[in-house]
């Protein structure tokens, strides 16, 4: 059995958090957001073996739920 040495950086995409950065990261290099969408997912596809997410909308739609669950106002 061989082991695969990870880099740091690419371990970071396991998290919602750092795929989300890995992302953003990948969208200021000037790139499309679905290629720097497709970018992250085949980190992640190396590490785990599937997609993290079905498709490039169901990324944006969890994006856009989370951003809206942490800007709701409490009452």
């Amino acid at each position: 059995m061989m082991v695969r040495y990870i880099e740091e950086e690419d371990l970071k995409v396991l998290t919602e958090e750092g795929f989300v950065e890995r992302y953003e990261k990948e969208c200021r290099k000037g790139i499309t957001y679905k290629a720097a969408y497709e970018n992250v997912e085949a980190v992640y596809v190396s590490i785990v073996g599937k997609r993290r997410y079905r498709s490039p909308s169901a990324f944006r739609q969890m994006i856009y739920r989370r951003r809206k669950k942490t800007f709701s106002p409490k009452l």
